[in-house]
Order: structure tokens, then sequence, then C-alpha cells
């Protein structure tokens, strides 16, 4: 696989292992740029070499793995851990911003709308209404309207989608759909006698390989991971 790599990756192959032979002077402390001494591994970072002479110097984005007081050990993406470079201020290189957290993904669910299909039950907790509400501005108080009462939320699979499209939905809005009610009830009443449930979290039955209960998701988190890979359009 090394060898069907472009030459400019043989080039930076090589100039990183000459750059690991570099000595760093006795009691050199590196430019930081900002970095805490004490929190530097596993910070994103991107290098910029010169392949070629007289070239625009190519970006590498990498990690860093390794610290000493003059210089720093980086992997870049797409290389293996071998290939990766000391990183020292005689180079041109700066912190990469931090990689934003993926949004939640949406569920099926909106309120004021029907409820689709529920697959599973995992969870139930109750909602209490919220404390320290305020009448609207020119509401007298003792006309405002009473703070909802407490409810009840389970949380469900929903028919034909991922683990990671499950969601907190309030028991009145699955309770309105005729295809959901008698579910939601018998797992109610399964739940409130202590009867035993459904194992949703072992992986395909296999103990060896079962994962643990999260009691948070009630189910295996393993599952919000993508398996596989199918298809694509």
């Amino acid at each position: 696989a090394r060898a069907a790599r472009r030459p400019r990756h043989r080039c930076f192959r090589w100039m990183t292992k000459r750059k690991a032979r570099a000595t760093v002077p006795g009691g050199a402390r590196m430019d930081l740029k900002g970095g805490k001494p004490g929190a530097l591994v596993g910070r994103r970072l991107t290098v910029k070499y010169q392949e070629d002479e007289g070239a625009p110097a190519v970006p590498y984005l990498g990690v860093v793995t390794w610290t000493e007081p003059g210089r720093l050990y980086a992997c870049f993406d797409g290389f293996d851990e071998a290939d990766g470079a000391w990183v020292d201020d005689s180079d041109e290189w700066g912190w990469s911003p931090a990689a934003q957290p993926a949004p939640d993904p949406p569920g099926a669910w909106t309120p004021g709308e029907p409820a689709p299909p529920i697959d599973k039950i995992f969870l139930s907790r109750e909602c209490k209404p919220a404390a320290g509400a305020v009448p609207a501005a020119g509401v007298p108080p003792d006309a405002a309207e009473p703070p909802p009462a407490r409810h009840d939320e389970l949380l469900v699979k929903w028919k034909g989608l991922a683990h990671v499209h499950c969601q907190w939905v309030p028991r009145a809005a699955l309770e309105a759909e005729h295809s959901n009610k008698q579910r939601v009830q018998r797992w109610v009443r399964a739940h409130s006698s202590g009867e035993a449930v459904e194992n949703t979290w072992d992986l395909d039955g296999d103990d060896a390989a079962a994962g643990a209960k999260d009691d948070e998701l009630g189910y295996n988190a393993d599952f919000n991971l993508v398996e596989r890979i199918v298809a694509s359009e």
C-alpha cells in the first residue's frame, strides 16, 4: 500500500526522518503558541512542509502524541504512527481549531404531530413542571394559567429507524395513536410490576461480545455506532 502512494508522500517521510535525527539545543523551550504545557497531547495541529523547491508549502493535519521541552511529536492523518515527525520552532505550524461535535440526529416525532409507530420502549421518566414560572406581562397572577401537571415520558425507538434516532416522548402523545396505545400500556404494566423486560443490551445474543447496559440509554450504546456501509447515492 505504501508503494502506491504519491511521490510527495515518500518525500514527506524522508523529511520527517531527517527531522527526527535533528538535535534540540539543551534547555531550549518551544513557543507553544498559547498551548498549555500539560495539555498538549491529543491536540490537533497543522504543519506545513515544502516538498519541492520553489513549490508552495503543503499543510498536513495531525495530532500531538508526545512532548519534550523543545519539540512535539505529531502523527499525521493518513500516515502510520511511525511516519510521524518532531515539530519545533523551525517549522511552520499552528494549532487547528477543535472539531465541533456533530448535532444529535433528529427524532421522528415533533410536538403537536402524530407519533409514528414505535418499535421498542426502553425507559420512562417523570417530568415535573418548570419551577419559577412567571406570568406573562400584563396578566394578573391570579388569572395566570396553572403550571402543567407532571407527566410521564418514554424513551422509544421508532420502527424503521436506527437507535441514534431514539427519542423521549410524552406518554400521552404515544397513547393518542391507536397503533401505539396497547404497546405502551403493556410496557408500563410490566415495568410497574417488576416483570422481566426485553434484554436490550446484548449484541446478537453473543455473551462473549455482549456490551454493558447503559442506564441512561436503556440499551447498549454500541447500537449507536455504524456497523457497515452497504450503499451510497
